[in-house]
């Protein structure tokens, strides 16, 4: 994995962001404001699901990018702590604290193995950055985040998985889509149980027609919403069709099958 393009990649994912909200960066979703308020929503109410959330907790987010996840955890636990190795996308996030106001949440920009803390966390949030480490590394990051956590103390991840095979890119956007079962086989030579993995959010079709319209102010995010369910409606009544798939989708159902943005939850064996 060539760690240098990785940086590269979202130094300039963050730089050149056009969404409304710049703490969504991460979301990869340019020119698509409508399914990054979808998405964000999606799986904001998800991740409440997953995890039993108090006051109390400490929780540490490595690959927090622009802050959307540290934000949205910071009036529900005591504190967090964020941890990215971009720094335009920390920079985002500091301004973000500034523009939110809030003093309970911290972002370092750097590599989570030359974090060093007194403080012990109830969580370790893997957001989204699994996917972009190699497989030794992966297991390293997870003894690391072990050796931060308390006795109880678990793992939760989200990542991008691939449902046939293991695909790798190795172009500007050095990724390596793992199955599901790559992930289990991985945490528990690391001593770890996988016992949650569910899809983060459900992907809905013609978010990018529905968006033309939304970026443009001419629907309320409800209306435009709405207009989806009923077009996929129309989609489901004629079969899901190919034809009305994108070419890359098609290509990709046919290869490796689905892509799948995933929870994943980790319990110490």
């Amino acid at each position: 994995m060539d760690y240098k393009k990785v940086k590269d990649f979202w130094d300039q994912a963050a730089k050149t962001s056009g969404l409304d909200d710049k703490t969504n960066a991460g979301m990869l979703t340019e020119g698509n404001e409508f399914n990054s308020i979808y998405r964000r929503t999606s799986e904001h109410k998800h991740f409440l699901e997953l995890v039993d959330l108090n006051k109390s907790m400490r929780v540490l987010e490595v690959g927090s990018g622009g802050g959307r996840w540290s934000f949205f955890l910071a009036d529900k636990v005591e504190s967090v702590v964020g941890i990215d190795f971009s720094q335009a996308m920390v920079d985002i996030a500091m301004q973000g604290v500034k523009e939110n106001k809030v003093d309970n949440v911290h972002f370092y920009c750097g590599d989570m193995f030359d974090y060093q803390s007194d403080v012990e966390f109830d969580l370790v949030y893997f957001s989204g950055v699994l996917q972009y480490v190699t497989d030794d590394d992966l297991c390293k990051m997870v003894q690391k985040a072990k050796a931060l956590l308390k006795s109880d103390g678990y793992i939760i991840s989200r990542d991008t998985t691939q449902e046939l095979r293991r695909v790798t890119n190795t172009d500007e956007y050095p990724v390596v889509y793992r199955m599901v079962d790559e992930y289990r086989t991985l945490f528990e030579k690391c001593g770890y149980n996988m016992d949650y993995t569910e899809v983060s959010y459900v992907p809905r079709r013609f978010s990018q027609f529905i968006s033309k319209f939304y970026s443009r102010r001419l629907l309320s995010y409800r209306l435009a919403f709405y207009i989806q369910t009923f077009l996929i409606s129309i989609n489901n009544l004629l079969g899901n069709p190919r034809f009305l798939m994108k070419d890359h989708y098609k290509s990709m159902l046919d290869s490796a099958g689905c892509r799948e943005h995933r929870f994943f939850r980790y319990i110490e064996k």
